[in-house]
């Protein structure tokens, strides 16, 4: 693109962006973003919120985490599709309580959270054997969202429902049990 004699702007950059989150392509993206600092570019609002996300498809929510930092620096608002992305990444690395932080500071600095936001937090919660698995915890999240006017996936409530019954609480999957009734 530069190379070849045309000259790009931010919308371009941010496009190419995305194909590298697309493609979990942390490296192409950094090697976009740094072209796009050579000619001379401001990053947007677009811009770090794609650079969230492709660290976040990447599995690396620490340097996603960095990225909402440098964000917030430049006085760019936190969005939800930013902060479910970090809430995502620490959940897909097996980082309950990194994804439940996030979540709590989400909430606090009143950005909406919604769907995306609490489905990787319940899903983490409940992730893991007998010995690892904290419905309880989870329950606690799907009591949140629904307080919240957010409606958890069947995926996730499934996933809390197995948690309860390999741990044994089926009191606790009973629960989980009803809100499926009344959810569907």
């Amino acid at each position: 693109m530069i190379d070849g004699g045309i000259d790009p702007d931010i919308f371009s950059f941010n496009i190419l962006l995305g194909a590298c989150a697309e493609a979990a392509s942390l490296a192409a993206a950094h090697r976009w973003f740094g072209r796009m600092m050579q000619a001379g570019m401001e990053a947007d609002t677009v811009t770090h919120r794609t650079m969230v996300t492709v660290c976040a498809r990447a599995g690396n929510p620490q340097l996603a985490e960095e990225w909402l930092t440098k964000m917030r620096d430049a006085c760019h608002p936190l969005d939800e599709v930013s902060c479910s992305s970090l809430i995502a990444a620490h959940a897909t690395a097996n980082d309950a309580i990194g994804a439940e932080r996030c979540l709590q500071r989400m909430q606090e600095e009143g950005v909406p959270a919604g769907r995306p936001a609490f489905d990787p937090v319940i899903r983490a919660w409940s992730a893991g054997g007998a010995e690892t698995a904290e419905p309880a915890r989870a329950e606690g999240w799907l009591w949140k969202a629904l307080e919240a006017g957010v409606e958890p996936t069947g995926a996730s409530l499934v996933a809390l429902l197995a948690a309860f019954v390999r741990t044994g609480d089926l009191e606790g999957a009973e629960r989980v049990a009803a809100v499926m009734r009344r959810l569907r």
